[in-house]
């Protein structure tokens, strides 16, 4: 006989609120580090049997380093992946550093090893924000994308710029399309990442610039809004 899987209810929320919103908050560090094991995990997927297409950070000489821009609250925090030439993790906020290891059991749920602690952790991501789930406890921060929000203050005058050399992947709105601030207007691939660029404030597209595939520079004016 077959068993019957538990079937999720509207009282899922209050049955589950304590696990959902009134864990503990995790240390920064902590984290910190579900943040990054979320990331690597994700990018593992883009990857093919193409050596280009390796999102590791391996270098012939010497390591790697890549940094975080976290939102906790209203506090900002520069979070940086040191990547050892003999593949070891290191991450680093402020002054204080702390040996590393992730490792995917799923898509969702990661083993962490930083420093001499040991947990389990599951990750949630929707756009920049990101809900670390831990037995200790829980911390939601914002990710933030700092090349996808390059130039938004320049954007205000209605022009949105490519933040580096890169290639036009797609415009997600042509011209005439309505858009409200914060919905994603165009991709971008530079240095082998994929990076969108967000609407600054509520508009319409006048002009979209570039054709999907054309090469574009640091500061190149990808499409125009008007009000």
């Amino acid at each position: 006989m077959r068993s019957r899987r538990p079937t999720s209810t509207t009282a899922l929320i209050e049955r589950e609120r304590t696990a959902l919103f009134e864990q503990p908050p995790l240390p920064l560090e902590v984290a910190a580090a579900g943040v990054v094991a979320h990331a690597l995990a994700s990018e593992v997927t883009l990857q093919s049997t193409d050596p280009w297409s390796r999102r590791d950070g391996f270098r012939l000489h010497g390591g790697a380093r890549r940094h975080f821009h976290l939102l906790r609250g209203s506090e900002e925090h520069a979070v940086a992946l040191a990547r050892l030439h003999d593949g070891a993790l290191q991450l680093h906020i402020g002054d204080a550093t702390w040996p590393l290891q992730v490792r995917a059991l799923s898509a969702d749920r990661h083993d962490i090893v930083i420093g001499t602690q040991r947990l389990g952790a599951a990750v949630y991501a929707h756009g920049e924000q990101v809900a670390v789930f831990t037995p200790a406890g829980r911390a939601d921060v914002r990710d933030v994308d700092d090349i996808a929000h390059a130039g938004e203050s320049a954007a205000a005058s209605g022009q949105l710029t490519a933040p580096m050399p890169g290639k036009l992947i797609a415009y997600m709105a042509k011209p005439g399309d309505r858009v409200t601030r914060g919905q994603a207007l165009a991709v971008m691939e530079a240095m082998k990442m994929e990076h969108t660029i967000h609407a600054p404030r509520d508009g319409v597209v006048r002009d979209c610039l570039y054709a999907a595939g054309d090469q574009v520079g640091e500061g190149s004016e990808l499409l125009r809004l008007q009000d």
